[in-house]
């Protein structure tokens, strides 16, 4: 479970890995590799933003507005109803994505008016903007950093493979090591499919669209990355270590936040064990 308490940033450095991960106490932030690629446990998963509790495996699609709790969660703005795919109700094989039916498609002809076909991915119909938490996630979901994903199982994964896209996960998931205690248990965690224009809403802690940017993977909303500061909250910065890095995190410019530069700071104090990666907010 995660626990309904702010969180800290902390960083381990490894050889050839630099690891950011959110536990409680303190800020939200993120880190990236040389290249500004964030690395494992970048991705936050904040138990303080959940709204609704879930269980089940990684598996696809958005939630749409329904409430949490069970039962059926609406489609993009309250249109197509889609179905959670549980045990008692499972949908037909390739077609749960992030926990809920999603009807196969070969173009947008084959899907409702409020959806899209991802002809050239999932084969899938998902809903043409993506709903947040604040919509509501069907009752096989929780809340990751304002967007519904399927709550983990054990299965094994490597979250310092994310970025060759052989972390161990689905097309549509992602491994990330959400920190409760200092025990290492990455777990496979869904996102929802991008906006039929291929963007996502910054949500909590800001987000991108998977278009073309983490091989073997679709195309989801990876949360707390971002490619300008557009995609990031109101007032956030979108950090990279390179001014040409196709990737960055956003941060806040709270302690913990990540950081270049001292003035990516509101403290004016950025710390940063090397000049390979962001270093974080004092």
């Amino acid at each position: 479970m995660f626990r309904q308490s702010l969180l800290v940033l902390l960083v381990t450095l490894t050889a050839c890995d630099v690891r950011v991960e959110f536990a409680d106490g303190g800020r939200a932030g993120g880190s990236a590799t040389g290249g500004g690629f964030v690395t494992a446990g970048g991705f936050v998963t904040a138990g303080g933003f959940a709204a609704g509790a879930g269980g089940g495996t990684a598996g696809g699609g958005t939630a749409g507005g329904g409430t949490s709790g069970g039962g059926t969660a609406g489609g993009s703005a309250g249109g197509t109803p889609m179905v959670p795919c549980t045990a008692s109700q499972p949908c037909a094989v390739g077609q749960c994505f992030n926990g809920l039916c999603a009807a196969t498609c070969q173009s947008d002809a084959s899907c409702p008016a409020d959806q899209y076909c991802d002809a050239q991915g999932s084969r899938l119909c998902h809903p043409r903007q993506v709903q947040t938490c604040a919509s509501g996630c069907a009752g096989n979901q929780v809340c990751i950093s304002g967007f519904c994903s399927v709550a983990p199982t054990g299965a094994a994964c490597d979250p310092t493979m994310v970025f060759s896209g052989n972390d161990g996960c689905a097309a549509n998931a992602l491994c990330h090591d959400p920190i409760e205690s200092m025990t290492q248990d990455p777990k496979c965690y869904s996102f929802p499919a991008c906006a039929a224009d291929r963007t996502c809403p910054p949500g909590v802690m800001g987000a991108v669209c998977n278009d073309a940017l983490l091989p073997n993977k679709g195309l989801i909303c990876l949360t707390s990355y971002c490619r300008t500061v557009a995609n990031c909250p109101a007032n956030w910065l979108c950090v990279k270590v390179n001014t040409n890095d196709v990737l960055g995190v956003c941060g806040n410019r709270g302690v913990g936040a990540p950081c270049v530069q001292p003035s990516d700071c509101l403290s004016n104090n950025c710390f940063r064990f090397t000049a390979f990666a962001p270093g974080f907010c004092q």
